[in-house]
This record gives C-alpha cells, structure tokens and sequence, in this order.
C-alpha cells in the first residue's frame, strides 16, 4: 500500500517499537504520517514524485514549453493541441522538440498555438517505490521499463521526517489506540509540521525552483 514515499511495511519497520512492530492497530495512523510527509515534501519541491505512467498536462499553447510536474521524465507519448476549448484535440507529428528528462522540461520549435489555444502532453515520468507490501502477491515490485527509482537520499528524508512526527506525538502508539483514531493526532502535529533542519538539506537536491 502507497503510504507516501513508501509502503505500510517501511513505515512500521522505521517507525514502531520492535515489541509492537508486527501489529497492525496502528496503520492508519502511520498512512496519516506517510502522505503527509509525503505531500508536504511535494510542496516544499514544487514538484510532484510519484511515477505515473501516461499523465497528462494541459497548457496555453501561446508559448514555446510545457512544464512537466513529475520527472525524470521516461518518455513522452503524445503531444496534442486544439484552438480553442469547442475544438477537437489533434495530435502533433514531430513534436516535441526537445525533451528535458532530468527537469521535466518540454520544448517546441515554437509556439504550437496562439493565446486561445491549448496543447495536452501526456507522458510517462516521476520516481517509482515499491508499494507492495510482504503478504502482496507479486513481492516484492520491480520498476517499470524506464522508471527511475526514487533515490536513497529521498526515501531518507522522508523517514526521517516521519519518525521525527510520529516520535513527537506518541513514541509507542499508546496514545493513538487511546483515542481510538488517527484525528487528534492528524490535526495536532501533522497540521504544524516543520521540516527537520537535515530534512530541509536531504531535500535540496530535489527543489524545483520557478520556471516561467
């Protein structure tokens, strides 16, 4: 199961004591903690991680790139426009131009279109991680054809942000299993999380700074 930059068993390996560690009464409260370190990471990057494969971006065709919100990019499949929005979407032959991998980066010879027009790209990029979990058949995952898998550096950022929120609020868990669900918890450290200074740093290699 995704549980953020990870699957469910990474999170209790890392997360739970090794007396509670094969108990499964704390899992919705360690998924909280996954995907939002996870979505918190997102938005400190301004990018997104997840690999998809056939995602979908549509832009103003008025001007000469599109910005790709996951990579390294594995391929672009398909680069469409249409003049406007009663128009049907016609595919593009020889386009695009150049395809930056590394930063998500697409670019055309020119403009395929004028201001009321829009051009779709649809693509398959982002890091992948095995969701799987030990008891899933299929385990472990192996990474699709072209997909880089989501580095060491990141997964370590992201464990170490989540043991940091989850060892604030209840070390052991004993706290969550009193209140009976993950609400409390959700809305009190998660809702005003910090990143942690060596977090902050982990993360800089991965920060996509505005591109216009």
């Amino acid at each position: 199961m995704n549980a953020g930059l990870g699957n469910l068993d990474t999170m209790r390996r890392h997360l739970l004591a090794g007396t509670i560690r094969s108990e499964r009464r704390f899992d919705d409260a360690l998924l909280e903690v996954g995907r939002v370190v996870a979505a918190t990471f997102e938005r400190h990057c301004n990018r997104a991680f997840a690999w998809t494969d056939g995602d979908t971006v549509v832009a103003s065709a008025a001007r000469e790139h599109v910005i790709l919100p996951r990579y390294p990019v594995a391929t672009v499949s398909k680069v469409e426009v249409r003049a406007d929005a009663g128009s049907e979407w016609e595919e593009l032959s020889g386009e695009p131009v150049e395809v930056l991998e590394e930063a998500g980066l697409v670019r055309f010879a020119g403009a395929p279109g004028d201001a009321t027009g829009l051009v779709r790209v649809t693509y398959s990029g982002g890091y992948w991680w095995d969701s799987l979990e030990p008891e899933d058949e299929g385990y472990p995952g192996s990474a699709p054809a072209g997909a880089t898998e989501l580095p060491d550096a990141l997964r370590t950022a992201w464990l170490m942000q989540s043991r940091a929120v989850w060892a604030s609020y209840d070390k052991t868990g004993v706290d969550v299993l009193r209140t009976g669900s993950s609400s409390q918890f959700v809305t009190g450290s998660l809702t005003q999380m910090e990143l942690a200074p060596m977090v902050r740093e982990l993360l800089n290699g991965y920060v996509r700074y505005a591109l216009s």
